[in-house]
């Protein structure tokens, strides 16, 4: 049986799965333009904020590895 440590950590990859797949065309069209010239600041916004969480999850997913081990 899991621990609550080990559920957590099992719902924050979900969660970082789920941001890395919205950030994805973000990335692509990024890639795409040499000079990133954005649609609008609305989508940089959004990919700047895509882009922090996805590192908080990280962060977060990294201390409870540790936690469990």
């Amino acid at each position: 049986m899991k621990s609550k440590v080990e559920t957590i950590l099992d719902n924050y990859r979900i969660k970082l799965a789920r941001k890395e797949r919205l950030i994805e065309p973000f990335i692509k069209r990024k890639n795409e333009s040499f000079s990133c010239n954005w649609c609008s600041e609305v989508e940089y916004v959004k990919y700047k904020q895509l882009e922090a969480e996805i590192n908080l999850l990280k962060i977060v997913i990294s201390d409870l590895e540790y936690v469990i081990e």
